[in-house]
């Protein structure tokens, strides 16, 4: 009779523990929702959201629409361009490649790459492709490129032909600088060392053996169900996201589709033995310059090491970080390109705060859509004003590529036939970046049209002398001076 009692005990203290417990968690789970929708009500965030701590889903949950002209809703089976997370999947294909002894990390790149100039192929070792220690040159950063690249239909071999060759920025080895040049190369070493298909061998080395089911090539000509459209956010509002074909424009830099729940699949796989014996896996794992690792960013803190990437390409942005102390990974995939205005990071920092039960990092807004709500109501002046006063405010919005932004509204303007309050905005925008060719480009055209034409030759000739090669200033700046005569 006392064992029975005791039992008896034991479950209530057991069932009491266990009503806590859910209530405890159903509060971090109410609190992060809430948190996030804060986000989702100022047009900073519309897609899907998985949070899992000691290997269990504490949060998961999709906002807003994977086709808006539909009203699709987004849910935990979209499929979501993931950008440039993309790397560690390529970089975990020539990890195996070296495990099994068909390269060397050391090796010059044009032992596996023939075709490419030995000039500067001889200096470019694998270990600074996958590091960005390359110095060559970032393909996807020329309009010119993408445009030609987005307009043909060009296999990743051609693209690298004319594309992924250049005189190099730097020694390779001796700094670090972004670049998807160097993963757009390493698919081709593995397609040529696999003889096979990138595609094929992400399947057979990576998504099968992890159970990946919803993940792919994003190649916009094939039906994929379940995927969601992108959208861009602009002075218009919500437009559709430009063309671009993910499976052979940005390949193995960042042509991956996924769903949140896939790519936590990736992330077991990824800390686990499956893929990769644990020496290999632990120099995927080591911070190299620009705390990158292999196709990771590897920051280390006195509190804790942080662990992951980004993505971000045409309608879309990404996110996954996994936190070391408390085994807390956030994915956060979203569908309007929100990095290009806002920061998913400030949502990930927000819900790491709450799960360690401290304030919840403060909701950020974003200067750009602060100014975008205010172009119809204010003049060109009174717009510099209002980004004067967001900088006193900085600490409260996210100030997303500010330069092509101040440079864009001033284009909005003038399109729009807003002459004088062009050339006020254009002229502040020169004022912030007096080190921006591109900047007294955009003021120097303003001038014309609003009949100012000495002043816009003075602006052609300083935009000039900050960059030699800008053929359209040089072509008007001719123009403008036979005029002038």
């Amino acid at each position: 009779m006392k064992l029975c009692l005791s039992i008896v005990k034991v479950c209530f203290y057991l069932s009491a523990i266990f009503i806590l417990n859910t209530s405890h968690a159903q509060d971090k789970s109410n609190e992060i929702d809430q948190y996030i929708e804060k986000y989702v009500n100022n047009d900073l965030f519309n897609g899907s959201v998985l949070v899992v701590q000691n290997d269990k889903t504490v949060f998961q949950k999709s906002y807003g629409f994977a086709n808006k002209e539909w009203g699709i809703a987004n849910n935990a089976d979209t499929k979501f361009r993931i950008g440039s997370i993309t790397k560690q999947f390529t970089a975990m294909l020539i990890m195996q490649l070296e495990q099994e002894g068909k390269l060397s990390l050391q090796e010059k790149i044009t032992t596996y790459l023939p075709w490419y100039p030995k000039e500067n192929g001889d200096k470019i070792t694998i270990h600074h492709l996958l590091t960005h220690e390359s110095g060559l040159p970032n393909y996807t950063e020329s309009a010119d490129a993408m445009n030609d690249i987005n307009t043909h239909d060009y296999s990743p071999e051609e693209i690298a032909k004319k594309y992924c060759i250049g005189h190099l920025r730097f020694e390779p080895g001796t700094k670090f600088e972004y670049c998807n040049t160097g993963y757009f190369l390493l698919g081709l070493i593995i397609e040529t060392l696999t003889k096979k298909p990138y595609a094929e061998v992400i399947q057979e080395k990576i998504l099968n053996p992890a159970g990946m089911k919803n993940t792919g090539m994003d190649n916009p000509k094939q039906l994929v169900l379940n995927r969601a459209s992108g959208y861009a956010y602009g002075f218009d509002g919500y437009t559709n996201a430009d063309y671009i074909n993910p499976a052979t424009a940005t390949y193995a830099a960042g042509g991956l589709y996924a769903t949140p729940q896939d790519l936590y699949l990736w992330q077991k796989a990824l800390y686990g033995d499956k893929l990769l014996a644990k020496e290999n896996r632990e120099l995927m794992f080591t911070p190299n310059l620009g705390n990158y690792g292999y196709g990771l960013y590897i920051v280390k803190t006195k509190a804790d090491t942080i662990i992951g990437h980004n993505g971000g390409l045409q309608g879309f942005s990404s996110s996954m970080l996994h936190f070391s102390k408390d085994k807390i990974t956030v994915i956060i995939f979203d569908n309007t390109r929100v990095d290009k205005r806002g920061n998913l990071e400030n949502i990930t920092a927000g819900i790491v705060n709450i799960l360690q039960n401290k304030q919840p990092a403060p909701f950020i807004k974003s200067m750009q859509i602060a100014m975008i709500k205010q172009i119809e109501k204010s003049s060109g002046e009174g717009l510099v004003a209002l980004y004067k006063q967001l900088k006193v405010e900085k600490a409260s919005y996210e100030f997303s590529r500010p330069e092509s932004f101040l440079n864009n509204l001033g284009y909005h303007l003038l399109q729009h036939n807003r002459l004088k309050d062009a050339v006020a905005f254009l002229k502040f925008t020169t004022e912030e970046y007096p080190e921006s060719a591109n900047a007294f480009d955009s003021y120097a055209e303003a001038l014309v049209k609003y009949g100012q034409k000495e002043t816009a030759i003075q602006m052609y000739r300083r935009s000039l002398e900050l960059n030699p090669k800008n053929s359209n200033a040089e072509a008007q700046l001719k123009l403008l001076e036979q005029q002038t005569k």
